[in-house]
């Protein structure tokens, strides 16, 4: 059902009123064709891409996905944060039944990963829910121009299907947003403050860096009336812990010690630092980067937007300063800022077409209003998206993704080696989908070593670079980015006639990872 215009709730615009068109009356079926267009769009642009294999980030899978899979199937590659106890167990407890359902319904297949993938897809569609409803609160056309941007725009659905804490806080924030802001009269309810509390509670312990905002938001969601708010906001806010500790203890960890070990050995000892450093303006810089020239359109459009909804500029700022305080930065870190800047940009864009149509007054048409904001948010979208940096994202992690499933698919697999990887960890169970040993065979020694333990394994998963090093009865039988020069094919399989005998051994993955410190 639509909701009535509610421009009282908002700022009014930056821009003068003598030069601003008031917006357009827009009809209800008018709204709901555009609503149903822009809802399919969303979820077609989510659920391709998420279908699509591969990762974004090696978290993804080694730090959230492998170990859910390890719950679900007791098989999981361990890396070096779990073992000095780096990382809390929610999203790994949140992943699990999805993993559980996409094991149970095609067992040994990467359907599990694309389950997942495709659910939090549906899930991050409260982004572009949450765009339309902030927007819906200056107009209809508003509401509409701004569900238009969020549904195409690549950053917003590209990092829709990531199974990231990143992705995560930013589904759980905007759920928060969209009951902060919804307009009711004398302000949100009980229920509504007791969601919001389960939600930064949650946001808070899967990306604690966005507590800055999270305090802010909390504040926001007391503010109406907080003797009426406050209580079921902490009710709230201590269920939301008490799930993050519940799932720290049922993977036998101390809740939320974590926490601890995570501040102590990244800001106490600096080891984010060995991944990177930054400049402190680099958040900034990469925003107008990927934006591209469309920055040109899209920056002016935030300054306008955020006169109509401060807060929001606020968190974002907010955001954006307290990450680039700390040295290691990933473009991702900022998402929840990025997502509230275009939000901004999506509101703003419709106040300069109004402005427009002071000397153009066809603007004001909501038909020749929608018929402009699509193909222009549509060509700047696509331009982000083939310039660097973000073009650098399409594809990313599908290589090795696919030559693992391919190594799993094959029934007669009954070892794999993984030969003298560029980076450790690199293979994981839940790529691989079976039960199979695997082995770590690298150092000066690995020629010899792979000789000496040829039986154990009938895959070798290598550079192309390395198959004068192998046993000579093993065969090459693919190249994922085969299309590059050999000396860049980094994810090739190898395979040998006959069985396997003796398991990994000394060689097993994780007992080689540990011996290295991994």
């Amino acid at each position: 059902m639509l909701e009535p215009d509610m421009p009282s709730m908002v700022a009014p615009p930056l821009l003068p009123a003598a030069a601003i068109t008031p917006p357009p009356r827009v009809s209800t079926r008018f709204a709901r064709k555009w609503l149903w267009a822009i809802a399919a769009v969303a979820v077609l642009f989510r659920l391709a891409d998420a279908s699509q294999p591969g990762f974004h980030h090696p978290d993804e899978i080694w730090q959230y996905v492998e170990p859910a899979y390890g719950w679900v199937t007791g098989h999981w590659i361990v890396p070096w944060e779990f073992h000095v106890g780096l990382r809390g167990w929610l999203i790994p407890a949140l992943f699990a039944p999805i993993i559980a359902l996409g094991q149970f319904v095609a067992p040994g297949t990467p359907f599990d990963q694309a389950l997942l993938r495709c659910v939090l897809a549906v899930l991050a569609l409260i982004v572009p829910a949450t765009f339309w409803r902030i927007g819906r609160q200056v107009s209809t056309i508003h509401g509409l121009g701004a569900a238009l941007m969020a549904a195409i725009w690549p950053e917003i659905f590209y990092f829709a299907g990531r199974p990231s804490g990143e992705n995560l806080a930013c589904i759980l924030l905007f759920a928060a947003i969209w009951l902060l802001w919804r307009p009711m009269p004398g302000g949100h309810s009980r229920r509504d403050a007791l969601l919001v509390g389960v939600c930064l509670a949650l946001a808070t312990i899967i990306r604690f860096q966005y507590l800055p905002a999270i305090g802010l938001l909390a504040l926001r969601g007391i503010w109406p009336d907080p003797r009426r708010l406050i209580g079921p906001m902490v009710l709230g806010g201590v269920a939301g812990i008490a799930i993050g500790g519940l799932a720290d203890l049922a993977a036998g960890q101390t809740p939320f010690l974590w926490i601890w070990t995570n501040f102590a050995m990244n800001l106490g000892q600096n080891r984010s630092a060995f991944f990177g450093t930054q400049p402190p303006w680099w958040f900034a810089e990469q925003i107008l980067l990927t934006w591209s020239w469309g920055s040109l359109l899209i920056v002016p459009a935030v300054i306008v937007g955020a006169r109509r909804f401060p807060l929001l500029a606020v968190l974002a700022l907010v955001t954006i300063l307290s990450h680039s305080m700390i040295e290691h930065k990933e473009y991702r870190f900022v998402l929840f800022a990025v997502f509230l800047l275009l939000l901004l940009g999506a509101v703003g864009m419709v106040d300069l077409l109004l402005a427009l149509a002071a000397r153009w007054p066809v603007l004001a048409r909501p038909a020749v209003m929608m018929a402009v904001l699509a193909p222009l948010w549509l060509a700047l979208g696509v331009q982000a998206s083939v310039v660097r940096p973000f073009v650098d994202n399409w594809g990313k992690g599908r290589a090795l993704t696919v030559a693992m499933a391919q190594a799993g698919a094959d029934p007669g697999l009954c070892g794999i080696a993984i030969y003298r990887a560029q980076h450790n960890p690199t293979a994981a169970y839940s790529l691989l989908g079976r039960d199979t040993p695997m082995g770590l065979i690298d150092g000066p020694l690995a020629p010899q070593a792979m000789a000496a333990n040829a039986m154990r394994f009938n895959y070798v998963f290598a550079a192309r670079q390395s198959q004068a090093q192998l046993p000579a009865n093993y065969e090459l039988i693919s190249c994922q980015l085969s299309h590059l020069p050999i000396e860049r094919q980094q994810y090739c399989l190898f395979r040998r006639p006959g069985r396997c005998a003796g398991g990994a051994g000394d060689f097993d993955y994780n007992t080689v990872l540990t011996r290295e410190g991994h």
